[in-house]
């Protein structure tokens, strides 16, 4: 009940006859489970935006025709008798997501915001099949992703995410201040994944510090035409 608060004490030793006077209790104490704060803003509207992506589909015909039986059913009467089936494309989610973390060590503080977006993406139920990769630097500068973030993972060319059939939406995670952003690496690895498919950088540092990545910024409106496939249209501020 709102009207009846619970008092709550830390656990400790009573340290002065003042301290017992005033009621606090000593001893040892109750452990109480505080919800923490989201890790992930504005989770509601962040839901919206992705619903969106639900009319998402990949250029060209769709895959597989069902059996329309209202429309069928409605075609053989006008028939009189005789069976015209009437096909339509199936709705159903097409896309696939790939959510990629960047490993640099700057981005250990957003992980519990990278596992709320993961998990956001899954309940949503607008994908066909929610993926998680992370970026990680070679030796030699390249770029390349592995399913972990651990010494023993196992890497492989950053170009093997490259999906030239247009169904999949991948979404990375950084603040674009690594290395591979500074010497152009992660840029240029991006620009080829967007040759196929929509490709986009969730940035979580403030916008006011975005000037500083080395990933530039512009204001404006992102557009589609109507259907799924339609082109995609950037409009400035």
């Amino acid at each position: 009940d709102p009207q009846d608060p619970v008092r709550l004490y830390a656990s400790r030793v009573l340290g002065s006859v003042a301290e017992e006077a005033a009621g606090f209790p000593g001893g040892a104490g109750v452990p109480v489970r505080v919800p923490g704060a989201a890790a992930l803003p504005r989770i509601l509207e962040i839901q919206r935006a992705l619903r969106a992506l639900q009319r998402h589909r990949p250029p060209g015909p769709p895959t597989r025709l069902v059996l329309d039986e209202p429309a069928t059913a409605e075609a053989s009467a006008r028939a009189l008798g005789l069976v015209i089936p009437v096909l339509r494309p199936e709705s159903r989610r097409e896309a696939t997501v790939r959510l990629v973390m960047d490993a640099s060590p700057s981005m250990a503080v957003w992980h519990d915001m990278f596992e709320e977006l993961r998990s956001v993406c899954e309940r949503l139920g607008a994908f066909r099949d929610v993926q998680v990769h992370y970026l990680h630097r070679l030796g030699d500068g390249r770029a390349a992703v592995g399913r972990g973030t651990g010494p023993g993972t196992r890497l492989r060319s950053g170009d093997q995410l490259r999906d030239p059939t247009g169904r999949a939406l991948t979404m990375v995670v950084s603040d674009c201040a690594g290395p591979l952003w500074r010497e152009g690496e992660a840029q240029r690895l991006l620009h080829r994944w967007a040759e196929c498919s929509p490709c986009v950088v969730v940035q979580p540092l403030p916008q006011r510090l975005w000037s500083r990545s080395w990933l530039p910024t512009e204001r404006g409106v992102l557009t589609r035409a109507e259907g799924g496939s339609g082109k995609l249209r950037f409009r400035p501020d």
